[in-house]
């Protein structure tokens, strides 16, 4: 998944950080309105929503990690669309972040096209602060200047098992990007990550090329590492792949990081042609539906303890893994 945002702030208003509650809720009004017509209707108030809403937003990464560091960066209210693949966060660092989610790897026509679904061209470019030798202007310097930034999702289990994470946060970090875990239990069994640009710059073209470079720099790195496991011992590789999957659509227990880890083995199996091309799309799903919040929302009884979240969740799995687990590789 790629997310591609945008971050504004009302013209001749004070950044976050130094509004008033009451300057805050003001602004927050006025943007609901405008932005109205554009589809976004659904207002939800981050105080008011439920433990299992709320951590169903941060499943979707739709609400940021909370630390004691940066209170004022968490939101306060979330406006989602009609489409389920585009929200605006209010007070989210800046006063506004418009973000819309594209699948797989984003392409030219892609970025114009998530440009032009946040909605923001149908809106008065005098509505936001901007300042001509600056650019759009954001409390935060990596906003500043084209109010934008790109990240995407990515999966590198070679990279992983490898040990080269750290090598592979170096070079990202030559064009300008850097690796951030998406996952709390990421690790080298579960090598989730968000490749972030991270550098402030004024045009969403050129930020675009330098990221899709980078992009296929990493992406390149984990081919050739799986490559080299895989040629280094393939037998040894299948045989973590077999049992992962076995061990996942038999489970009668399931804890979510424990799940994480043989995802990760399964997908590498689709990866390395051991298993077709639709288990990984299987198995993304579930790393989504079987995280704690969304597990809860579609099945209540799952909240009464965590063992009864470890049993709903190895349910869960066993009946969408059991096709691909019965079948001869």
């Amino acid at each position: 998944m790629t997310r591609i945002s945008l971050y504004r702030n009302f013209a001749g208003r004070p950044f976050p950080a130094s509004a008033s509650a009451v300057q805050v809720e003001e602004d927050a009004l006025r943007l609901r309105e405008q932005v109205k017509p554009l589809g976004y209707s659904d207002y939800c108030a981050v105080a008011e929503l439920s433990p299992a809403e709320k951590a169903v937003l941060a499943e979707r990464q739709w609400l940021p990690k909370r630390t004691p560091e940066t209170p004022s960066f968490s939101p306060f209210a979330v406006l989602t669309g009609r489409e389920p693949n585009r929200h605006i966060r209010i007070r989210s660092g800046e006063m506004f972040g418009f973000h819309v989610d594209k699948p797989g790897r984003l392409s030219p026509e892609g970025l114009e096209s998530a440009l032009q679904e946040t909605g923001l061209d149908s809106l008065e470019n005098s509505l936001w602060a901007w300042e001509p030798s600056f650019g759009y202007l954001c409390s935060n310097p990596i906003h500043s200047g084209a109010g934008f930034t790109l990240k995407t999702q990515v999966h590198l289990p070679g990279i992983g098992i490898s040990h080269q994470i750290e090598q592979v946060g170096n070079a990202a970090r030559a064009f300008g990007l850097h690796l951030v875990a998406a996952i709390d239990q990421a690790g080298p069994t579960v090598p989730y990550f968000w490749l972030v640009l991270g550098e402030s710059f004024r045009g969403e073209r050129d930020a675009f090329t330098r990221f899709d470079q980078a992009l296929g720099m990493v992406l390149d790195l984990e081919t050739e590492s799986r490559k080299k496991l895989w040629d280094r011992d393939s037998r040894k590789l299948a045989d973590a792949v077999h049992r992962s999957l076995a061990m996942a659509a038999e489970a009668r227990i399931l804890p979510y990081g424990e799940w994480l880890s043989l995802a990760s083995w399964i997908r590498l199996g689709t990866y390395t042609g051991i298993y077709p091309a639709d288990l990984a799309e299987v198995t993304e799903n579930l790393r989504v539906q079987c995280a704690p919040g969304h597990l809860r929302m579609v099945l209540p009884e799952s909240a009464e303890s965590s063992e009864m979240e470890n049993v709903a969740r190895a349910e869960w799995v066993r009946k969408a893994l059991m096709p691909f687990a019965h079948k001869e590789p």
